[in-house]
């Protein structure tokens, strides 16, 4: 029966269900039948007055309406393997959910205290099952290992812990009414899953999703084909972001529902959002999706712990009859490997990265959708002539979800500007480059900080040469993803396809301006690493600390800057005291993750000497920041006071020409220093103001001065 499901589209409801007026009939029949051949009566006991009414129906029931019963326990048989018996249980604790007159006959024929949640076991046994035999197959229904309680379709509650079976209270899982009560709405997923859980149907596919990868689909059918216990498919994914496309995909391509479980979502009772998330997928005859499987916190990670996590997962699938997906990020697919040693059968498939042909096809659809006409007289949108889906497409490695929120925000910034300006919405390229921005900021924690500016190059004052190399960085990092996806280059070379570069030079000669300028014309992201975080006197911890940036920012299309780099990457030594060996490692360690790193890096050295020379061998570009000449120095002093700024007698020439060896870093700090001395003194800058603040400079910088007769005189050694 097709049936609209929560997203307002066709979706398909699996179990037929039983009508609340059958169910509520059938089970008060019985319960009113077996009050009677106990010798119970309306006078003794005044609820079965109210229950009458309901038993009457029950007593009455056509073969058509018995036919709903039978069908739902042949379903229910097939699903969790329920015997007669259990289902008879299980459709007692509904009809308890259902209707206070059952409730109250319940509680009163098994001497159950009033305001409990649900009658006790043993008096509602006593009730239903006077034979003996019956009983004791009753009571087996409903131990720990029974399809009941493993399956959660009961309840089973005790205030007290440790109370035999018979004390318990019996009760629905209210969710379970959703599935056994004959309705035409799709059943959401409990509210236990809220917040942590999502359902997919085979018609919820996205405009931007696609289709699924024929070998992912042909892994997909061979599984179902040859079924067998404690089955995995485990896809490793670039991102968790990635995973409803893939899990709309699935469901779209076996046409059955699909429920994702997010573990990282959960704060606690694992145990219990996993069974419930199996329950649902059998109840839905779909497929349980469980995202970041081995998720744990930095404090549990052990490989003792990992273990034990496995044998948890080997006992929660133990029951499975068919094969459960699993999902993990990259740096945890080392620990779903270790399923198989605990007997998890598992099938691996790892997807390819998303190229620049896929990517372009992204944005070509995500802006043609957003475009189109809006309902309610949204103004219509268009994208502007300068869009380059093509650069797009290379610069920004963004997968289904990224691509749909770049558009999606950049659609909204264009209409609010249009109604500002009272114009027509148009989506503009930096619209778009900010909103991608936003989008693919990662958190990389306490070891790096995001860099944000407004540096161009007119605020860059270089050598021609060294401008000339940062152009010809900048081009590579824009097409790099077109030479190694569309010119093959990423097939041919599995590693080193990162671009990395270093900038050597004195302190104040651009270095950072540079690579912030860099990623400002990329439109991409900046993380500067704190080294005096990351660097630790603990074995093994330097190394964890860099691999959780390189993790963080693999395919975000950022730039990863290490200033001082030679603190890190510096030049390995010979072994003559252990701290020796663990420092050599360290570097070894940042070699071989450099070389399988896919993002950009820009490393920045006082002294190009002091790095490693493996290093230098692995960067594509090595650009050298020198000190300023004096063109270079007239062009910083002239661009160092705002036109806001009152000068009286400065000659920057003078400047330019006697202050010849500091740095441009040093001219803007001069220069603020003679602003704040002048404001101070209540008068405008002057030579004087400049001249005691580059005295102050250099005094900073640890260099000699002397000042005679007004005259600076300095040694820079």
């Amino acid at each position: 029966m097709a049936v609209t499901g929560g997203n307002g589209r066709r979706n398909r409801r699996f179990i037929r269900g039983i009508s609340s007026e059958v169910l509520l009939g059938s089970v008060s029949k019985r319960i009113y039948q077996a009050a009677l051949a106990q010798g119970r009566s309306q006078e003794q006991v005044p609820a079965l007055a109210e229950l009458a009414p309901l038993a009457e129906i029950g007593i009455k029931l056509t073969p058509e309406q018995q036919s709903e019963i039978i069908g739902t326990h042949k379903t229910m048989f097939m699903l969790f393997g329920t015997d007669q018996i259990a289902f008879d249980l299980m459709l007692f604790t509904i009809a308890l959910e259902l209707d206070e007159r059952v409730y109250m006959a319940a509680m009163n024929l098994t001497a159950s205290g009033i305001n409990a949640p649900g009658p006790r076991i043993g008096g509602v046994l006593s009730l239903l099952y006077p034979n003996l035999h019956e009983r004791s197959l009753a009571h087996k229904a409903l131990l720990e290992d029974s399809p009941l309680q493993v399956f959660r379709l009961v309840r089973l509650l005790s205030a007290t812990k440790g109370a035999p079976t018979s004390q318990r209270e019996l009760c629905a899982d209210s969710s379970m009414l959703a599935h056994i009560i004959r309705d035409d709405a799709v059943p959401a997923l409990p509210p236990e899953l809220a917040g942590c859980g999502a359902l997919y149907g085979p018609a919820d596919l996205d405009v931007l999703d696609g289709s699924l990868d024929d070998e992912l689909g042909h892994k997909l059918e061979l599984l179902i084909a040859d079924q067998g216990l404690t089955r995995a498919l485990h896809i490793h994914l670039s991102a968790a972001r990635t995973a409803p496309s893939i899990a709309r995909r699935i469901a779209a391509r076996l046409h059955r529902p699909v429920i994702v479980l997010d573990l990282r979502a959960v704060e606690k009772d694992h145990d219990e959002k996993v069974t419930l998330t199996l329950r649902e997928a059998r109840l839905r005859n779909g497929f349980a999706f469980f995202l970041n499987p081995m998720s744990m916190s930095d404090e549990e990670y052990s490989s003792n712990l990992i273990r034990q996590h496995a044998q948890k997962w080997r006992r929660m699938l133990a029951h499975e009859t068919k094969f459960v997906i699993l999902a993990s990020e990259d740096p945890e697919t080392r620990d779903v490997d270790t399923l198989p040693g605990v007997g998890i059968d598992l099938t691996v498939y790892a997807p390819e990265a998303s190229t620049v042909a896929r990517r372009r096809e992204l944005f070509q659809i995500a802006l043609y959708d957003v475009c189109k006409d809006q309902p309610g007289g949204v103004p219509q949108l268009s994208v502007a002539r300068d869009v380059s889906v093509d650069y797009l497409a290379s610069v920004y490695r963004v997968d289904e979800a990224e691509v749909k929120a770049i558009v999606s925000s950049a659609a909204t910034e264009a209409r609010l500007k249009a109604l500002t300006k009272q114009g027509e919405p148009v989506i503009e390229l930096d619209t778009l480059r900010r909103s991608a921005r936003e989008k693919t900021h990662r958190d990389v924690g306490k070891f790096a900080k995001l860099v944000r500016s407004s540096y161009t190059w007119e605020d860059l004052v270089l050598p021609s040469e060294t401008t000339s190399m940062l152009q010809d960085f900048l081009g590579s990092a824009r097409r790099r993803m077109f030479v190694y996806d569309e010119w093959g280059f990423a097939k041919k070379h599995k590693r080193g396809l990162s671009l990395c570069a270093v900038f050597y030079g004195a302190s104040g000669t651009g270095k950072t301006m540079s690579a912030e300028v860099m990623a400002n014309d990329l439109g991409v992201n900046m993380y500067q690493v704190d080294l005096s975080a990351v660097i630790s006197k603990w074995l093994g911890e330097t190394e964890r600390h860099l691999g959780q940036i390189f993790d963080a920012t693999e395919n975000s299309d950022s730039i990863l800057f290490f200033d001082e780099a030679d603190a890190i990457f510096g030049k390995r030594t010979e072994v003559q005291e252990s701290k020796d060996r663990y420092a050599n490692v360290e570097v070894s360690y940042l070699l071989q993750r450099i070389e399988q790193y896919n993002g950009i890096v820009i490393l920045s050295t006082n002294l190009r000497t002091n790095m490693d020379e493996a290093f230098l061998r692995r960067l594509h570009f090595g650009i050298d920041f020198a000190m300023p000449d004096y063109d270079g120095r007239l062009q910083i002093w002239s661009r160092s006071f705002p036109q806001q700024t009152p000068l009286r007698g400065v000659s920057l020439e003078k400047l330019a020409s006697e202050y010849d060896e500091i740095s441009g870093g040093q001219i803007k700090l001069i220069a603020m220093g003679a602003a704040m001395l002048a404001a101070a003194d209540r008068t405008e800058v002057t030579m004087d103001c400049i001249e005691r603040a580059y005295v102050n400079e250099l005094i900073k910088m640890q260099r000699v001065v002397w000042v005679e007769n007004g005259k600076v005189t300095r040694r820079t050694s």
